[in-house]
Parts: structure tokens; sequence; C-alpha cells
């Protein structure tokens, strides 16, 4: 969160004297020294020193208590911040709308989101960044994240939608379900739990078709001894039926099916012609057949 107020120097050579008579004043030699003085990181110290960033008003009342230092009103200027925002976003808006038009949020998120996309096929950028933002998360949610974001956020909104609102945002989520999200070994799959699956067959040397068409429906894994595979992860009664469909056609025509699910979700097929497993270690011992 942004602190309301913060203090800006009037001249680079007042902002050096000031933090000069500090270092001074607390008896430190270097701006590490200086940082554990008063309870910051040294990065965000530097930040200070180089005028980079605004002090926090607080923060300056506190150090001018701890330390005998006048900082006089002539030599600084207190910005509200919360105004200072609000000014430069409102220009920016502005901008934006002359450049894209009234639909400016919708294409710069767009164009944001594709050059996102193109930097986190680097495996190593990935990792950095999804365990950056889980850090976030944790640090303001709790280590339970995302059971709390789902109270504030998606279970709170459901619970007060209507069923033709909820029922259009299933559709959309069906159907950016379709679009190829996760890249292993050369090919493109829809969701992390594909990958699992993808990961088993590979290391086990099982051969497999991704999403061949077998009579008018696209199963997700097509075995060479007969055996489908298919991944659920939407909660979508419509998805589900559908799901159901495919099964019982597979399974009239000779096919061994296996359900790979969440345990939540293991319930909706436990009267249907497949094998369901909710573990990865469930399902390569049902696999166990289908080497070489």
């Amino acid at each position: 969160m942004t602190t309301a107020f913060r203090i800006w120097f009037n001249s680079k050579q007042k902002r050096k004297k000031f933090f000069l008579e500090m270092k001074l004043k607390a008896g430190c030699k270097t701006y590490l020294e200086l940082s554990i003085k008063l309870k910051i990181p040294v990065g965000r110290l530097r930040l200070y020193v180089n005028g980079a960033r605004g002090i926090p008003k607080e923060e300056i009342d506190r150090w001018t208590r701890e330390f005998p230092i006048k900082l006089h009103e002539q030599n600084y200027k207190v910005v509200d911040m919360r105004k200072f925002y609000s000014k430069i976003s409102k220009k920016g808006i502005e901008t934006l709308k002359r450049k894209y038009g009234l639909n400016w949020a919708e294409i710069t998120g767009k164009r944001s989101m594709k050059k996102l996309r193109k930097t986190l096929e680097d495996p190593i950028i990935h990792k950095k960044w999804r365990q950056s933002l889980e850090n976030s998360l944790k640090n303001k949610f709790g280590p339970d994240f995302y059971r709390e974001m789902g109270r504030l956020g998606g279970r709170k909104s459901i619970a007060t939608a209507n069923k033709e609102e909820l029922e259009r945002r299933y559709k959309k989520m069906f159907r950016k379900s379709f679009r190829y999200k996760i890249k292993f070994n050369g090919k493109n799959y829809r969701s992390a739990k594909e990958v699992e699956v993808a990961k088993i067959l590979v290391s086990n040397g099982i051969q497999f078709q991704y999403e061949k068409r077998l009579f008018g429906f696209y199963p997700d894994f097509f075995l060479n001894n007969k055996t489908i595979i298919e991944v659920v992860g939407l909660e979508w009664k419509p998805h589900i039926e559908r799901t159901k469909d495919k099964i019982k056609l597979f399974a009239d025509n000779g096919f061994t099916v296996v359900i790979y699910t969440y345990p939540n979700m293991a319930k909706y097929f436990e009267n249907s012609f497949a094998n369901i497993v909710k573990t990865e270690n469930e399902l390569i011992n049902v696999l166990g057949y289908s080497r070489g």
C-alpha cells in the first residue's frame, strides 16, 4: 500500500546533506549500517538517498525523533501520493483513449498478456515468476492463500450471481479451456493436469496420440492398446455430462476408459464405465499393463 504523504527534497545537495548528517548522528560509516539502525532494507534506503523514491513522512518523523536532526521546511516538499497518482492516472487514461479509442483497456490488456506469455515461455523465468507470485500471495493472504482468495473473491462473486450470469461465466471458462496453454516435450497441452498424464506416459515409454478424432470426439489421450485417458478438471455440469456420453460411447465400442480427475470430482463418474483415478500414483498403477 502506498504511503499517503511522502517527502521529496528540493535538490540533490540538500538530500545528500541530510543523509550524510543522518549517518554521522547514527554513528554509521556505510548505508548498510544505517539501514540496520533505521530498520529498513538497504535497497530501499538507497532509493531514498538517490531520490528515486519519496520518503514516507512517518519515516522522516521517526528518524528526526530518534536522531537530533533538524529538517528545514524550505529544503523539501510534502506530496499527497493519492492525489498525485490520481492526477497522472487521469492523464494516462486520456492519452490511451486518444491512441487506442474507448476499448483502450481491452487492447492494452491483450498486448500485455501476449508479451507476458512470450516471456514466460522461458521455464526458468516462469518458475521464478510463479514463485514470486506465490510468495506475494502468501504474505498477503497467509499459507492457505488459494482458499482465502476464493472465499473473498470467487465464491463470494458466485454466491451473488444470478443463474444467467453463472451460465455466461462457465461458457467463457469452457471456451478458454480449449486454448492450448502449456508446452511439454514438443506438444501443447490445455492444462497442468494433462501435462501430468503426458509426463507419466513419456517417462514409462507408453505410446499415445493426443486428441485423436474418434467417433466425433477428441479423447485427451489415445493409447495403442485401445485405452483412452480423459482428464476432467472443469466442474461444470454440461461438460461433465458430455464427458459421460463420451465414456459410454468409447466403452460400448470396446475401449478401456480411464478418468483422471480431482478427488472432489470423482463422485460425478462413480456409476460410469470408467476407471477413476485421482493421483499420479494411481494412474501409474492403472497403466501398468500398457507399457510396451
